[in-house]
């Protein structure tokens, strides 16, 4: 009756700790410099098989990311906006890629199916878009003389 009654009350701890729901982490990595790689290497366990994390980008530019480990599975998915409202950038299950985006606020959420506690890393870097050399300058310029002339000339047709 003494082992039954055990038995029992082990059961039903199980089942509550079954029933408690996963948790999540959120890492910030605030604003992500120019041309540095960013490592977030952090832990998945079956109790909490996923992460957030929250980075910002001050101009235009290009995302890197790569991630590394050893989780069954593992998926990241990038979000622009707040947490929990954003809309995807990227195509899901992609562990290495980049992608082009404007200023603003991301999160990636980063998601396995651990059956012991294993880490990843999620490697970030961020490239600023470049600036038009000579050549584009050049161009530019011509085109807006055009510009400007056929606009001469079409006015002075008007006025003949």
């Amino acid at each position: 009756m003494h082992i039954t009654k055990s038995i029992g009350m082990a059961a039903a701890g199980l089942a509550a700790i079954a029933a408690t729901p996963a948790l999540a982490a959120t890492y910030n990595l605030g604003t992500l410099p120019n041309n540095t790689y960013v490592n977030t290497i952090k832990p998945l366990t079956p109790l909490k098989p996923s992460d957030t994390i929250t980075f910002m980008i001050g101009a235009f530019g290009n995302v890197s990311y790569n991630l590394f480990g050893r989780v069954p599975n593992a998926v990241v998915k990038f979000f622009y906006g707040a947490v929990g409202s954003g809309k995807a950038v990227t195509v899901l299950g992609t562990k290495s890629r980049y992608f082009y985006t404007p200023a603003g606020n991301y999160y990636a959420v980063v998601t396995g199916a651990p059956r012991s506690r294993v880490s990843y890393n999620l490697r970030l870097k961020y490239e600023p878009a470049p600036a038009p050399g000579p050549a584009g300058f050049l161009v530019f310029g011509a085109g807006a003389a055009f510009m400007a002339a056929r606009k001469r000339r079409a006015n002075a047709k008007a006025a003949a």
